[in-house]
């Protein structure tokens, strides 16, 4: 939020001195600025001068899938205290089965594609009358830690398919195999155009003066009352109001912005 807000406005007032304005520490491959400075201060010299132990201290561990099943539980049945978009929420859901899979990086994860996704629709084995979804991981009988079936209501909100569907049920129903086995689900956009907001489009948001007051007021109500109570309830709605609308205006943007170099780098192409 500061690099791209306030440091980089200090960097067009300045730009003589546009090295001193910014928190990056790297610049071709080589140390640069401030903060630079400041963090090779802090690992060479600040520990000996007040006997600092650089040594870690913890031992890492991964994340058990007890652990997993409290974080996701706790972000859902206290959703009234972790305000946000529902689907940031259902985005937020997915990734963290995606990382508990795998062990994928946030930054992997984050950038995941429509075409790195494929799902497929085949006839179950058991009973040729059903339909059933082909994927890496397949639907689980338990809601929370079912992959496909998030992965699918994320798909169907961004309206991704080809065909036009509603629901879960409507894709295993609709779709008529005839003879054959299986058949895969198209995606009709562009597989590497932009799915989720940036980090740096979400830090903007939250910088807002309207929404800075807002959630504080929204602390200050809930301090005072139950976060139920109708004054906190109202606040916590008009954030999430302001933030689903410009999540919304802010994803069509860059997603024409996509588009748009798109057409002109396959016109220049011709």
């Amino acid at each position: 939020m500061a690099e791209a807000g306030i440091l980089q406005d200090r960097r067009h007032a300045d730009p003589t001195n546009e090295n001193k304005w910014t928190l990056r520490q790297y610049r071709y491959g080589r140390g640069h600025g401030p903060i630079y400075k400041i963090s090779k201060w802090i690992e060479e010299e600040l520990p000996d001068l007040v006997d600092l132990n650089c040594k870690q201290s913890f031992e890492k561990k991964e994340m058990t899938p007890e652990d997993i099943m409290v974080l996701l539980g706790t972000f859902w049945t206290q959703a009234r205290h972790i305000p946000c978009l529902p689907q940031t929420r259902v985005t937020f859901h997915c990734a963290i089965l995606i990382a508990g899979i795998d062990g994928f990086r946030p930054g992997e994860v984050m950038n995941l594609k429509y075409r790195q996704v494929a799902f497929e629709l085949v006839r179950d084995p058991r009973d040729p009358l059903k339909q059933r979804f082909s994927f890496c991981v397949t639907t689980i009988p338990y809601k929370p830690i079912c992959l496909v079936s998030l992965l699918l209501a994320q798909a169907i909100a961004n309206q991704a398919f080809k065909a036009d569907f509603k629901s879960l049920a409507d894709i295993l129903e609709r779709p008529n195999l005839g003879q054959i086995d299986s058949l895969p689900l198209s995606w009709p956009c562009d597989p590497d155009a932009p799915l989720y907001l940036t980090e740096a489009d979400i830090e903007a948001f939250e910088s807002r003066q309207d929404l800075t007051d807002l959630c504080a007021a929204y602390r200050d109500a809930v301090a005072r009352t139950p976060s139920d109570d109708k004054d906190a309830k109202c606040i916590a709605g008009k954030i999430t109001w302001i933030r689903k609308t410009l999540a919304k205006e802010q994803l069509r943007k860059m997603r024409n912005d996509y588009f748009e170099r798109t057409d002109r780098v396959r016109a220049l192409a011709k």
